[in-house]
């Protein structure tokens, strides 16, 4: 797998990894957008369990965690660093 993207990426360049993270983003967006609408129309989880503020501590703890670890995998995140031209592209991109 690395040596299939090493290829790309050197017959490409970094602009068209660029490109390729845009187009994954975008079918991304369109699959939760159609997963929501999928679960919505038709769900079987009652009202009172989308009640956010019942949650218990270690849920609150364990999501807190979660999401401050999350920019350090996400590897899309670094790659917008690497390819902005300045402080305020990394602003924008993020």
């Amino acid at each position: 797998m690395t040596l299939i993207i090493a290829i790309y990426l050197y017959l490409g360049g970094f602009k068209a990894m660029a490109k390729t993270d845009i187009l994954q983003y975008g079918a991304m967006l369109g699959i939760i957008v159609l997963l929501t609408i999928l679960i919505f129309k038709g769900t079987l989880i009652p009202p009172s369990e989308w009640n956010f503020f019942a949650a218990n501590i270690s849920t609150v703890v364990g999501f807190f965690i979660a999401g401050i670890l999350f920019p350090f995998a996400s590897s899309d995140l670094w790659q917008r660093v690497y390819v902005a031209k300045g402080k305020k592209q990394i602003k924008n991109g993020l």
